[in-house]
């Protein structure tokens, strides 16, 4: 015969079992996190384009720029910026615009977690690197997909 209290504590075990296991969704990553991606993308442009001259001196100015704002950005959200790691290869200007436009994927791929300024950075930081993907690539290659 079953009892109001077997019952009871059927349910009971039952509510506790519910409650474990994993989570269907992932906590979202702390905004210092997505940061730091941004800034290691930020700081290979301007070490591969370290050492050279005329528009790529100002893009690589311009790329430095972005991981200063980037990594007072990281300190301010409570991260450390040398997390980041720093590039260990000699410069090569001949893969900047590949730096480039990975920087630029980096940007657009951490808007979503971003909010407030942090979004409006992020938003500020997609246009200067689209600017300079875009000085960098060649005209056929300017936009995936495009016909040659």
């Amino acid at each position: 015969m079953v009892t109001r209290r077997s019952l009871l504590l059927a349910a009971g075990g039952a509510v506790v079992l519910a409650g474990c296991g994993n989570d269907d969704e992932a906590p979202p990553p702390v905004p210092a996190h997505v940061m730091l991606g941004q800034l290691v993308a930020e700081r290979a442009l301007a070490h591969e384009l370290s050492g050279t001259s005329g528009l790529r001196r100002r893009v690589a100015a311009r790329s430095s720029d972005r991981a200063r704002r980037l990594a007072s950005a990281i300190a301010a959200a409570g991260g450390d910026p040398h997390e980041a790691a720093e590039p260990d290869s000699p410069p090569d200007p001949g893969a900047a615009a590949a730096r480039a436009r990975a920087a630029l994927e980096r940007h657009v791929g951490a808007l979503p977690r971003l909010s407030g300024s942090l979004r409006a950075l992020g938003a500020d930081l997609v246009a200067g690197a689209a600017a300079d993907a875009a000085v960098l690539t060649r005209a056929a290659e300017a936009f995936p997909g495009t016909p040659r």
